[in-house]
């Protein structure tokens, strides 16, 4: 399928600890688009996000700035055992 994956298969320990590092990348950076889509979506009332729970239109993240973004995308994302 990936050619360079099948590379590190075949590699044996050394290709499966490069596969779980760039597994753990991509990780990573789902969970940043994830956490800074809920941020966006919770600023501007959720739509139907949060429609179902009566909270559609209000804002649940007053003063919105990059600062408080950052703190709470960060939050989201940080790692958990």
């Amino acid at each position: 399928m990936i050619p360079k994956l099948e590379e590190w298969q075949q590699q044996g320990q050394v290709g499966q600890k490069k596969i779980t590092q760039w597994t753990r990348y991509l990780t990573v950076a789902l969970a940043l688009m994830q956490s800074t889509g809920i941020v966006f979506a919770l600023h501007q009332g959720g739509g139907s996000f949060l429609g179902a729970a009566g909270l559609q239109g209000i804002d649940l993240i007053p003063n919105f700035s990059a600062p408080r973004v950052l703190l709470i995308v960060t939050t989201l994302t940080r790692a958990r055992p």
